[in-house]
């Protein structure tokens, strides 16, 4: 049994770091992740981390929305464009480490939801 099959949220307190250690699950048998993640379909292991992650996600925003209908499309939105970017980071000959892959992803969250306050306010003003 690996890693992705034995995750304990509660033995982090955010989910960025549960991510670096996903992270870094997949980086050390790249080859054998980046495969597995391109194949699609029905039963694909693409699929089983998608449905993977959708609570673990859902387990960290929950305190941000409030609706599930809100929660529910920002789940699949983080989901998706993680796994997209994941894909993409162990397909190239970068040498970003795992820690550095997910800062950036979480420096870019950071950054759009500051903006988008700041965008927020002024309309109120």
């Amino acid at each position: 049994m690996d890693f992705v099959s034995e995750i304990t949220l509660q033995s982090y307190d955010n989910g960025w770091e549960l991510l670096v250690d996903i992270c870094e699950l997949f980086h050390r048998d790249k080859e054998f992740y980046r495969a597995a993640l391109m194949i699609e379909g029905q039963n694909s292991f693409r699929d089983y981390f998608d449905e993977m992650l959708q609570p673990v996600v859902a387990f960290f925003v929950q305190d941000s929305f409030s609706n599930t209908e809100e929660q529910e499309f920002f789940t699949t939105f983080l989901v998706e464009g993680f796994l997209a970017a994941m894909i993409r980071w162990l397909s190239g000959d970068s040498d970003m480490t795992p820690r550095k892959f997910v800062g950036q992803i979480r420096d870019i969250i950071i950054g759009v939801a500051t903006r988008l306050e700041k965008d927020m306010q002024q309309k109120e003003e």
